[in-house]
């Protein structure tokens, strides 16, 4: 299909009539999103109209509202690993294919942006109460991408199993915008006098089709087309778990509550700074032999009785501190966010007992939400998977990307690459909200264990990685060190070759060699293949070259019935079983805790060659 304007129909009535009706029912999270924007933006004068003065126009106290809003978002904005699992984890192919496609999902992430806009998508999540991904196609790049809306702008609507239904959004453009973001409506706006200010414009998606238009101008569509997603909204949408209902109810921020303990803290802040400059400003209070007060640095006052002159003492009662103390409390424990996080640590820093507890709420916060983030950017992948399959199936494609550090090139076709199979794996590992330590710990204990498998294991660490592209690069490093450690072992062994009579300088020479090939930048494996390369047996007496002869060849780097320097009796007793890595596995030097429940990180390598008898 095309991605173009379409005539509007009769069921645009059906849609104006959603659109009204969903607007008047989420009218208090309207109220509330528009009292948050305020706040973030700083104008309290919205907020709390009166409250201020010409001397302290805005809050004397810390916008904690704001502070934890971006703390928050900024936890949030990480992004989780993203792959695509075989269905047969033994068939090479099936390997093949979900690694395609999960390079595949990635560049429809990479090819929006999606990382350097996901602190929009958590701010509108947890402030607001609701995150909204937009999908949309590139028509120029032939992909599709993904767009973050502001969920304070978007009304939606969820089916049974909690996926949009079909969601809408509405925000203010300049007429010039609007003139250019949809052609053709110039004119229109011209003659209904909209050429100053801002117009407000509804775009709404369901299953069907995508509308644009502009409820201030008698509903003129601005743009209409069929759902280039079959069967899907354009939308995302995932609601604040436990804020508000989200099949029936309607979402709420998680810091709407806490706007009036923040002005409250204020007027509190105001008070002290009062009673202050009252007891700075306050009258002399001086003996009655005192007939002239002199006023100014270095006056004098001349009295028979100087200890009774003092300013008149402004009272002011403790409780009205200990009153300020505990609305600070309550918004730090009303936004989940311990006192720790703006750098004011009341616990203990020798054992931490007390910030590990004061962060519990906070993890338990940020974990909840990687749920439901996880979810979100799932259905938005598989949404890319559709619109990819659906508008440009036999198209072929080459995306560029990289993958830990190393760039690559795919090449793929929807139609072929995609196959109808949308599935995808968005993990923020099961050790989400663990401290890394704590997490290390448990990943290796319960590997060590055989509770886990390494595959498992790689697919729970909070990093993008391909796993199996990993686990290929650990095998190549591991061969590698076997092949280092066995040229070690060949090395160790000239003493005990020289002892039993045999020529080590053949062994000297092809380690030489390998040295030499090193220096030129040549991987292990390709020296060693070169250096202890089979030659070709000389020809036998009375045979003519390159006939076959009934000698079999001498082992390579061993004289004539001298023996082979490679017997296991030529090596130094010890030498073959130190490892490929010659080090203790990783678990062994990680995987402890103290009978205090910390991680004990700590290891020893001991190394011991065993004395060889006379």
């Amino acid at each position: 299909m095309d991605y173009e304007n379409q005539s509007p129909d009769a069921g645009m009535s059906r849609i104006f009539s959603r659109v009204k009706s969903v607007q008047e029912k989420w009218q208090l999270r309207d109220m509330s999103a528009a009292q948050m924007r305020a706040v973030l933006a700083g104008d309290w004068e919205k907020v709390a109209p009166g409250a201020f003065t010409d001397d302290y126009p805005a809050p004397m106290v810390a916008n904690r509202i704001k502070v934890m809003s971006r703390d928050v978002a900024a936890s949030l904005a990480p992004l989780p690993s993203i792959s695509c699992a075989a269905y047969n984890s033994a068939s090479d192919a099936a390997k093949k294919f979900a690694e395609k496609r999960g390079r595949i999902a990635m560049s429809y992430v990479d090819g929006s942006d999606l990382d350097a806009h996901m602190t929009d998508f958590g701010t509108g999540f947890n402030t607001f109460g609701l995150g909204v991904f937009f999908i949309e196609p590139d028509l120029e790049a032939k992909a599709p991408r993904i767009r973050v809306r502001n969920g304070a702008d978007v009304y939606c609507v969820w089916d049974a199993q909690g996926r949009t239904a079909w969601a809408f959004e509405e925000f203010c453009l300049p007429h010039y915008e609007v003139s250019a973001l949809f052609p053709g409506s110039a004119d229109y706006l011209e003659k209904a006098g909209k050429t100053e200010g801002v117009v407000k414009v509804v775009r709404y998606s369901d299953k069907d089709r995508t509308v644009a238009y502009l409820p201030e101008c008698q509903n003129h569509i601005l743009i209409d087309y069929k759902a280039p997603i079959p069967g899907e909204s354009q939308y995302v949408c995932v609601a604040l778990a436990g804020e508000g209902d989200t099949f029936t109810g309607v979402p709420r921020g998680a810091y709407d509550d806490l706007v009036y303990p923040q002005m409250a803290d204020h007027e509190f802040r105001m008070l002290q700074l009062e009673a202050a400059s009252k007891a700075v400003q306050a009258p002399l209070a001086v003996p009655a032999d005192v007939v002239d007060v002199p006023y100014g640095p270095d006056a004098l006052i001349r009295t028979q009785n100087p200890q009774n002159i003092r300013r008149v003492g402004t009272e002011i009662p403790q409780g009205a501190f200990a009153a300020s103390q505990l609305i600070r409390e309550d918004l730090a424990v009303g936004g989940m966010s311990p006192e720790s996080r703006t750098g004011n640590i009341q616990a203990s820093v020798i054992t931490g007992k007390g910030i590990e507890a004061a962060s519990a709420g906070y993890s338990s916060q940020i974990a909840n939400a990687q749920i439901m983030i996880a979810f979100a950017l799932e259905q938005a992948i598989q949404k890319c998977f559709k619109m990819d399959e659906h508008l440009w199936g036999r198209t072929k494609k080459s995306v560029q990307g990289t993958e830990q550090g190393a760039p690559y090139i795919l090449e793929y076709t929807p139609s072929k690459d995609i196959k109808g199979v949308h599935s995808v794996e968005i993990n923020y590992g099961f050790l989400s909200g663990m401290a890394p330590n704590n997490a290390l710990v448990f990943v290796l204990q319960a590997q060590a264990a055989g509770l886990i498998s390494r595959d498992f294991a790689a697919r729970q660490l909070p990093v993008g990685m391909n796993v199996n592209e990993e686990f290929n690069k650990i095998d190549i490093e591991t061969m590698r060190n076997s092949l280092m450690q066995g040229m070690s072992a060949l090395a160790q062994s000239l003493p005990q070759m020289i002892q039993n009579g045999m020529d080590p300088t053949q062994v000297v020479h092809a380690l030489a060699q390998i040295v030499v090939g090193k220096q030129k930048g040549k991987a292990i494996e390709e020296v060693v293949a070169d250096v202890f390369a089979p030659k070709p047996p000389p020809p036998a007496p009375g045979t003519e070259p390159g006939v076959a002869s009934d000698t079999a060849p001498d082992a390579p780097g061993s004289d004539a019935g001298g023996g082979s320097p490679l017997a296991p009796d030529g090596l130094v007793a010890g030498s073959q079983s130190l490892g490929p890595n010659d080090r203790p596995d990783l678990s062994m030097l990680f995987a402890g805790l103290s009978s205090a429940g910390n991680p004990v990180l700590q290891g020893g390598v001991s190394r011991q060659n065993p004395a060889i008898g006379q």
